[in-house]
């Protein structure tokens, strides 16, 4: 009862905030910055980083878009500079929202003609630029009252772990709050750091998070922090993995991050290893026993996968099994390719009674082969020639718990898994 009392107060003062601010008449010295007059922001280049002052952003052509669409959109737009929204409001066919101390963002606006593209229309945002609508003195926001509020929630006191997966969608939250922006990632970290209980778990799902370096504010945490979930963000850098080397980690959690599809498993554990040399578990697998590498049967870069890939192998060497294979190629798009590699062991037992010919034949395998024009002859292209292939090599019955597995990309609707 007393928290939702708390968040009630909260939306109340939020909403006289509001009304202070859409009805405030602008700054008497205020400098107005459109798409015809551009040029006029090298005149008032002192006022762009000056704390001192709120700037309003007007947004046209948002057609009813939702909010996180639009400053999504912008903050993309401006990467890597910061600008942290706040004070979002519509009106009429119009967004407004306040920032400040984000000059290189707005330099960057300009850069472009104050035209930001809409990931989902043709038709993009167009906005224009108020700089000194309000002093910070007149207009005095407290976002850390709800950020602590929405964080406390999120902690789990006898597990010691803050779950921010898809922050910025937590209906508690008054401001937009992405994550994924390092300023404000940042700022969320040092206000999780005071909470009454230190947390040694930090859940980051989810969040569209690029860079790392927010996070070394952890590292002076009063109790060391062991494990970080960064699953399914846009992290590419594998090298950006250095700002996390100060909190002595024993668990990471990388899945789905662009950089899993960049090296096969055993080079991505050993790279990540490298950076963090107190890593025990990556991914929730384990990096070592007794001492020594642990070999891995599987590998995929989204564990989210895993019931499609499970389901398709199932399917695929059932069909394949069959007296009849002429059904594969439904499995096959029309322009697809297909290779395989055979290989024959000679003092192998069961090898001399192994059908062995057929599958050697087409074998691409270019580490053994003496002619090398048969690479192209053995590269399969065409759902029916690859079905004809199938078709003529032997009957088989596959035992699928002896199958190794290693995805390396995975997409979901057209991209990819993030």
């Amino acid at each position: 009862m007393h928290n939702a009392k708390e968040l009630y107060q909260q939306r109340m003062d939020q909403i006289e905030q509001m009304n202070y601010i859409r009805f405030k008449t602008p700054d008497p010295q205020h400098v107005l910055i459109t798409d015809k007059c551009i040029s006029v922001l090298h005149k008032h280049r002192s006022l762009l980083n000056d704390v001192n002052y709120w700037h309003q952003f007007m947004v046209r052509n948002v057609d009813h878009a939702k909010r996180e669409q639009v400053l999504t959109a912008i903050l993309d737009h401006v990467f890597p500079f910061d600008l942290i929204p706040v004070s979002y409001w519509v009106e009429d066919d119009f967004v407004f929202f306040l920032g400040r101390n984000c000059g290189s963002a707005i330099e960057k606006l300009c850069n472009g003609n104050l035209v930001v593209p809409n990931p989902k229309s043709t038709t993009p945002f167009r906005l224009s630029i108020m700089l000194r609508f309000a002093t910070t003195s007149e207009y005095k926001i407290d976002v850390q009252r709800n950020l602590r509020f929405v964080l406390t929630k999120r902690s789990s006191l006898y597990s010691r772990t803050l779950d921010l997966t898809k922050f910025h969608e937590d209906e508690d939250l008054i401001e937009f709050t992405p994550l994924f922006q390092p300023k404000i990632l940042y700022f969320v970290l040092r206000i999780a750091k005071q909470l009454s209980v230190p947390m040694e778990s930090y859940i980051l799902r989810k969040n569209r998070i690029k860079v790392l370096d927010p996070l070394k504010i952890l590292s002076s945490s009063p109790n060391s922090v062991k494990s970080i979930d960064l699953s399914n963000n846009l992290i590419d850098d594998i090298d950006s993995l250095q700002h996390l080397t100060e909190l002595n980690l024993t668990d990471l959690f990388l899945d789905g991050n662009p950089l899993c599809s960049k090296y096969g498993p055993e080079e991505y554990f050993a790279k990540i290893s490298k950076h963090l040399k107190y890593l025990t578990h990556l991914d929730g697998l384990p990096l070592r026993k007794d001492g020594f590498p642990v070999s891995r049967r599987h590998y995929m870069c989204d564990l989210g996968a895993a019931d499609l890939i499970n389901q398709f192998i199932e399917y695929y060497f059932y069909l394949y099994d069959l007296p009849n294979r002429d059904i594969l190629k439904m499995a096959y798009q029309k322009d697809a390719m297909f290779s395989l590699t055979a290989s024959y062991i000679a003092d192998q037992i069961s090898s001399s009674r192994t059908k062995m010919p057929k599958y050697l034949s087409l074998s691409r395998n270019m580490q053994k082969m003496s002619n090398f024009s048969q690479c192209h002859n053995n590269l399969i292209r065409g759902n029916q020639q690859i079905v004809n292939i199938l078709k003529n090599l032997p009957l088989t019955e596959h035992y699928r718990p002896s199958f190794a597995v290693e995805l390396i990309h995975y997409t979901v609707f057209g991209r990819s898994s993030v």
